[in-house]
């Protein structure tokens, strides 16, 4: 598997590892890598793995990021290698979950992971997680990835990286994912067979 470059505004680059201000994370990032091709659609997921459920001991992933149909800018030579979202990203049969920057509680540090996989030539959005879209915690708790990927059928992912987001700035106004409850996991239940029909 290979590092997948993403750099945020302010030319921050994320290596693997890093620690990151939350505050420096707030938007989208520019999302590269050096195997990209013209003509290839791709597909990114952005997750948090250290979130807690308040008074328990039960730890989930959050979804940050779901963004389909990503291409990449061939026009622009300052730029190589950046993805950008193709026409027509994110309508009705092709959702996106939004971005959500990293907000972790104050002095914590949580991992934050992105994944990037070639996305297959003729896929579809997964019915199974059709509840991801809202920027909410019973909308985005509990997300499984493994699930994920077989429901989509996508293959391992094409690069990956990973940061810890830190979050010391007791005066900073963030929405947190501390409201979250064991309520908030979705059950997901894919249909094995109806996949399989997809993908073959």
């Amino acid at each position: 598997m290979q590092q997948l470059q993403v750099r945020y505004p302010g030319e921050i680059w994320v290596w693997p590892g890093m620690t990151l201000d939350v505050q420096d994370t707030k938007t989208v990032p520019e999302i590269g890598h050096a195997s990209l091709h013209c003509g290839t659609r791709y597909l990114i997921l952005f997750l948090d793995l250290d979130v807690m459920i308040p008074g328990t001991a039960i730890q989930t992933v959050v979804l940050h990021w779901y963004q389909p149909d990503l291409i990449l800018n061939c026009t622009e030579t300052n730029s190589p290698g950046h993805l950008v979202p193709s026409d027509g990203s994110g309508g009705p049969s092709s959702p996106i979950a939004e971005y959500i920057g990293p907000q972790p509680p104050l002095g914590s540090h949580h991992r934050y992971v992105y994944l990037l996989y070639v996305q297959p030539l003729k896929y579809r959005f997964p019915a199974c997680f059709s509840h991801i879209p809202p920027e909410n915690m019973a909308a985005r708790a509990g997300f499984d990835v493994r699930q994920f990927m077989q429901a989509a059928g996508l293959d391992v992912p094409l690069a990956v990286t990973y940061f810890f987001g830190r979050n010391e700035n007791p005066g900073r106004p963030s929405r947190t994912w501390q409201s979250a409850t064991t309520t908030s996991f979705q059950s997901v239940t894919c249909d094995p067979a109806s996949t399989e029909a997809i993908w073959k």
